[in-house]
């Protein structure tokens, strides 16, 4: 895939992508920022924004009460059964707003009557055609009175779906108010549905679309595993994790942190960090007025009841006053911790033994906290710079493709990136960055690195100057390429650049990967589907319809690939073959609001987003107001394309959800 190097107005630019990844050895940036964290709630200056078509409270004051009259519906005389045995609503808000629930509510809403005519467990849902729909739904045993709330929910599944989903324990006959909200204002058109499931107990398998099951009251179905793409669950409690214990360090500019703490469901995901300089908070963006950054764990701690969550940024080159900080954890169903604050203490340099995820202390300069001999044993080693030995440069000023080929040597063979700086001719430097190879190779001592991407813009240089960069920070001395030249033509079988930056295929030769481990070559790739892969869902209707419309699901679906936009969740495939060719268009709109979908097209169906040849399209939020992903193609006639539908990786993690997908032949 082509990536593009971001440049700021002073022209340095930088690369996208600032949070700490697995690598417990590497020194991370200072990371995401939160700004639209809420503020803490005892600050004064709290606000709410009233959005047109919210009633004022002097309408209210003359205005009909929304839990009486009319405006409350009885749900069993207007409800429907439809194919999955569900009793189903289709309503809209009514003008007015004058509840709230407990988690939420400042929009309109519409109240329910619902008496049960059976006793169990009733699961109450909310879903919507409009993607961008977000409600919330509380229950009470008097409609007009909040003391009586049994439940309430804002998201269905928090940072995913907007939507929203209760239970409630009923006897025969109960009559309880369900009231649907709009989060903020009017609302749009949405269906409320009641079912009764069975009820499953904690630790017991659970159905994480809650259709054939559902956990009891303060338990929630959690995915067995980080990244599973499986249906089923198992029932735990939904609680907020607790920190016990907060350790904080300084080494140089490198701010090290450890939470240790313990969750009942093991479900801990992310975090927030402050920064303070004594008793004062420190603005990290006064722009934004941003405060707060996200905290990623350097590597997961999913599944683990009792956790040590670590995490490093480099914020002491732009914020050297911060004296303390201040944490708080996260869970997957938006549970948060209390807010923990501790002092930051120097980090202790140590000669020998030493921390392996070099949190609590440090080695000394020259030496990084290693296992040389694979023995469980980390001790402070000595670590080398690498040097560069052979730098050859490639540029196309019409596509701004430009791509480098370098080698040297490396005692630690653990060189990971290029810095990069462009210079002009009074070697000036006008845009400078810093990428992980595409491809390296080590060989005892030796190093033989690759990479290509695509200029973010016109930058007037003359030259370049390389540094290679190591996994511990270390540079090599830098090496100048004063001439770059064009992209070499290579021949069936030579190795090439799937960018096209350093090497392009002559004549009807393509450049790809047999697999994921070869080196690039001219070929001409197989159109059709890995065998390991799932068939593909052939996609075919009335070709005189004016659209063609199929519902699809990624719960359950398994995840092989991902596209240059995105994705990575989980996909489902799909072939389609023009008959008399055309331009189409493929929409795929998320079932509930909050779904993420991402869409890409291929006409080689095992090549992915790397190789730009064989990616028609690929889109992830279409529009600045809608998640829903679209992407078109000019099909010849006869020619067959390979559809992915897959899912963003969200704060919340990967999305997995229903859709709609939707084909149509344009114009």
């Amino acid at each position: 895939m082509f990536r593009k190097i971001i440049a700021s107005l002073s022209l340095v630019f930088f690369i996208v992508g600032c949070q700490s990844d697995s690598s417990s050895s590497e020194t991370q940036d200072a990371g995401p920022m939160d700004s639209t964290y809420e503020p803490d709630r005892s600050s004064p200056n709290q606000d709410m924004t009233v959005n047109e078509g919210m009633t004022t409270e002097d309408d209210m004051a003359v205005a009909q009460s929304s839990c009486e009259g009319d405006s409350v519906l009885n749900f069993l005389d207007l409800a429907m059964e439809n194919a999955g045995g569900d009793l189903v609503v289709d309503a809209t808000f009514s003008s007015l707003n004058q509840n709230e629930g407990s988690c939420g509510g400042l929009g309109n809403e519409r109240a329910f009557l619902f008496t049960a005519p059976t006793a169990g467990t009733w699961l109450f849902t909310v879903d919507a055609a409009d993607s961008m729909l977000d409600t919330v739904l509380y229950a009470r045993s008097d409609c007009g009175d909040a003391e009586t709330e049994l439940s309430c929910n804002d998201d269905r599944v928090p940072g995913q779906t907007l939507l929203s989903q209760i239970q409630l324990s009923l006897a025969v006959d109960d009559t309880v108010f369900v009231l649907v909200d709009a989060f903020m204002g009017e609302g749009s058109p949405f269906t409320l549905s009641a079912r009764s499931v069975p009820v499953v107990g904690e630790n017991e398998p659970c159905d994480l679309a809650s259709e054939a099951n559902t956990c009891e009251t303060g338990f929630f179905c959690r995915i067995t595993e980080s990244g599973s793409s499986e249906s089923d669950g198992v029932c735990l409690p939904n609680a907020a994790p607790v920190i016990s214990e907060v350790l904080a360090f300084r080494a140089g500019d490198t701010l090290n942190i450890q939470i240790n703490g313990s969750d009942q469901a093991g479900d801990v995901e992310t975090g927030r960090l402050q920064l303070y300089q004594g008793d004062q908070r420190i603005i990290l963006d006064p722009e934004e007025n941003a405060d707060t950054f996200i905290m990623d764990p350097i590597s997961s701690v999913f599944g683990e009841t009792s956790f040590a969550y670590r995490y490093r940024n480099n914020a002491f080159e732009n914020w050297p006053q911060t004296t303390s900080v201040r944490v708080m954890l996260v869970d997957s169903q938006a549970n948060q911790t209390e807010w923990s604050e501790v002092d930051i203490r120097d980090a202790i340099i140590v000669e020998d033994r030493c921390d392996e995820f070099r949190i609590t202390n440090a080695c000394g300069e020259g030496s990084a906290c290693l296992d040389p001999d694979a023995d469980g044993v980390f001790r402070c080693s000595p670590v080398t710079a690498p040097t560069v030995r052979s730098a050859k440069g490639y540029y196309s000023s019409e596509t701004r493709l430009i791509g480098f080929e370098i080698g040297g040597t490396d005692p630690d063979a653990d060189v990971t990136a290029l810095f990069i700086e462009l210079l002009d001719e009074s070697d000036e430097r006008v845009a400078s960055g810093e990428l992980q190879f595409d491809r390296i190779t080590h060989t005892e001592d030796r190093f033989n690195g690759v990479l290509s991407f695509q200029l973010a813009d016109d930058f007037p240089f003359t030259k370049v100057r390389v540094v290679a960069v190591d996994a511990e920070g270390l540079r090599s001395d830098s090496r100048d390429i004063n001439a770059l030249r064009p992209p070499r033509t290579a021949d069936a079988d030579d190795a090439c650049d799937p960018v096209g930056a350093r090497a392009v295929c002559s004549g009807d030769l393509f450049c790809f990967a047999a697999d994921a481990t070869a080196e690039p070559t001219c070929g001409e790739p197989q159109t059709s589907c890995p065998g390991d892969w799932p068939e593909p869902e052939v996609l075919s209707g009335n070709p005189n319809a004016e659209a063609w419309r199929f519902d699809g699901t990624l719960i359950g679906a398994p995840n092989y690939t991902t596209g240059s936009c995105g994705g990575g969740s989980a996909q489902m495939l799909y072939s389609f073959t023009s008959v008399d060719g055309g331009t189409y268009s493929f929409l795929v709109n998320p079932s509930v609001a909050g779904g993420d979908p991402i869409a890409y097209i291929r006409t080689h169906c095992g090549l992915g987003g790397e190789y730009p040849d064989f990616e028609l399209s690929c889109s992830d939020n279409h529009g600045g107001f809608t998640r829903s992903a679209l992407v078109r193609a000019e099909i010849s006639a006869g020619q067959t394309v390979y559809l992915f539908v897959d899912g963003a990786e969200t704060e919340s993690g990967p999305w997995r959800g229903e859709y709609e997908l939707i084909v149509r032949k344009l114009p």
